[in-house]
């Protein structure tokens, strides 16, 4: 990219420290800077109090870097608090404002009893937005529903002994 530059341009870039050829280096997408290493941190509360004091673009070329869809990684099926491996339990969950009950939801938790570190697996959470979903898709549209002031209807199914 060859771009024209007039004295009075190339006098205003070069009170902010950049000539001309870095400016059509930017424009083309390369970069002359160099990055700085991203630290090793030791917890999640050092590495938060690190990036709220320092500026993420010393450290991460921004027009190189990928761009990750949310929902396409998984979360650690470890306790981030002390590194032990989550248990699973199931669980019944109330969905859509309490009127419907979704059962055996997997849930993940700390052995430790750490509550930050309880949540739902990922499969239990996909099977929990579709009933939501479901839910929300059933409603009228009319106007918002109060909530029930009643417990919810529970439907109890008993397997039949095969024949």
């Amino acid at each position: 990219m060859n771009l024209e530059w007039d004295e009075d341009n190339i006098e205003h870039i070069g009170e902010h420290d950049v000539d001309p050829e870095e400016v059509s280096e930017v424009l083309q997408g390369q970069t002359m800077r160099k990055l700085k290493p991203i630290p090793q941190f030791k917890s999640e509360k050092e590495e938060a109090d690190f990036w709220a004091s320092h500026d993420t673009t010393e450290y991460v070329d921004w027009n190189t870097a990928e761009v990750i869809a949310p929902g396409t990684f998984l979360p650690s099926p470890h306790c981030s608090i002390d590194g032990s491996l989550l248990l699973s339990r199931y669980v019944d969950l109330e969905v859509a404002h309490g009127t419907v009950v979704v059962r055996n939801l997997r849930q993940l938790y700390c052995r430790h009893g750490h509550p930050r570190e309880t949540r739902l697996a990922p499969e239990a959470e996909e099977r929990v937005r579709i009933f939501e979903a479901l839910a929300l898709a059933m409603e009228p549209e009319a106007k918002p529903r109060k909530k029930a002031k009643r417990a919810p209807a529970r439907v109890a199914v008993a397997e039949r002994p095969a024949t």
